[in-house]
């Protein structure tokens, strides 16, 4: 029967991994979302106004908070994989 902190090692493991998949796959559509954003904000140019300069600080926003998401995660499988070395 595995000990408590085996059994806390095992899920630390499996979420770290976990993390750097999703980050993995997430990673290619960030991308390609920055990308898209990037020609509607581009498209808006400096004649925005209103909702026109609402949606391009969304898409800006919204991109920041995705590689911001990757590196979080990025950062749970590594911290994950030496906290479940040392333990």
């Amino acid at each position: 029967m595995a000990s408590t902190l085996d059994q806390l090692r095992q899920t630390v493991r499996a979420l770290a991994d976990n993390s750097d998949k999703i980050g993995n796959q997430l990673a290619p559509f960030t991308h390609k979302f920055a990308q898209e954003s990037q020609k509607v904000i581009a498209a808006i140019g400096n004649t925005a106004t209103g909702q026109d300069k609402q949606i391009a600080q969304t898409l800006a926003a919204a991109t920041k908070s995705l590689e911001q998401t990757i590196a979080a995660l990025r950062q749970v499988k590594k911290t994950g994989d030496e906290w479940s070395a040392r333990a």
